[in-house]
């Protein structure tokens, strides 16, 4: 009986982690090509559990055609496992040499809860 119950007991601690170990946040950046060879990025989070907070979604980017920076900031709402589409920021024209940096930040009152970033 007991090498029955063993892997039974095994399977159940082992699901368990799992689901302990999901973040209850989580914050994406998502890169979407649009007209002329620019580049939009799209912010979205999702929760485990009711959550109301604020959010960040900063751009710089640095090139032969100049540089630029862009932040965008606001209120998020989300449902229990809800993908919500915060906001985007788009940069024109980004040639293959140049860099960019996108961050986006999610906080729970002062406290930064989840964040993203890409790096070019």
């Amino acid at each position: 009986m007991i090498r029955t119950i063993a892997p039974l007991l095994a399977g159940m601690l082992m699901t368990f982690t799992a689901h302990a170990a999901e973040p209850e946040l989580k914050a994406r950046i998502l890169v979407e090509d649009a007209p002329n060879a620019a580049k939009r990025f799209v912010g979205y989070v999702t929760a485990q559990q009711p959550f109301e907070g604020r959010y960040e979604l900063i751009g710089e980017k640095k090139g032969v055609a100049g540089n630029a920076k862009v932040k965008q900031a606001g209120v998020v709402k989300a449902a229990p496992h809800q993908l919500v589409r915060l906001s985007h920021l788009a940069f024109g024209s980004i040639a293959a040499d140049d860099h960019y940096t996108i961050q986006l930040k999610i906080y729970r009152g002062k406290d930064l809860a989840a964040q993203d970033q890409i790096v070019k």
